[in-house]
Formats: structure tokens, sequence, C-alpha cells
């Protein structure tokens, strides 16, 4: 999990991802000590073949925890049919101490992904 964060996204080199050990669903979790404004997102996914890259994650959605049990969608995350290696969305700021990016379809029901950077309010 520490490939998804380390900001050296080298897509020539598939053994610098992160893959789920489950079929979809998959999901992974980012928690801060104190709550952060998160406004933005950037997901690099998929795999190098031949020369190119495929098999990004298909469907997916960014979800923030609402300081209870629940996960809260973020709406202008909501992703269905993504054939972007590298995706990326800005929407209304959130405060929290964890986001999941929850992933529930892939191509092969196997989620790779290179990086996944949030981005706080400036």
């Amino acid at each position: 999990p520490l490939l998804l964060v380390d900001e050296q996204a080298d897509l020539r080199d598939n053994g610098g991802r992160w893959i789920s050990n489950q079929s979809a669903p998959a999901w992974v979790e980012f928690r801060w000590e104190t709550p952060q404004k998160i406004a933005a997102a950037r997901i690099i996914s998929g795999y190098a073949q031949g020369g190119g890259f495929v098999a990004p994650i298909e469907d997916f959605v960014i979800q923030y925890a609402d300081g209870t049990v629940t996960w809260r969608e973020i709406p202008a995350t909501q992703t269905t049919g993504n054939d972007a290696i590298d995706w990326s969305v800005a929407f209304d700021a959130v405060e929290t101490d964890c986001i999941r990016v929850l992933i529930t379809k892939t191509q092969d029901d196997w989620a790779r992904v290179w990086e996944v950077s949030l981005y706080e309010v400036p």
C-alpha cells in the first residue's frame, strides 16, 4: 500500500503498483491524525502491456468518513465505465480524517493502482 502514495508512479514498472488481493469490491483507505480538507483527487491505475497501458479501474467512488460509522460518497467522484489510466477530479471540499477509494469493477477483478493523490484546499 505504500506504493500508492510515494509519488513515484513509474508506469514502465508494473512492480511499482498496489494490486488488490481480492476480487471486486476492493478498497484502500487513507487516514490522518487530524482532519484534512480534501478538494481534488488523482488516480493512476491499470498496467503496462505491449508498449501501452490497459485495464484501469472501471467503476469506483471516493468516500469519506463523516465522523460516525458511515461512509459518505463524494458525488463528483462516482465513476462508471472509466477507461482513463490517469483519472482526476476536483470537487467541493470535504473535511475528514479518512478517505476510501472503493473499487467495484475492473477488467478482470484485480484492482491495479500505481498512485492515489489527494489534494487539500489551498
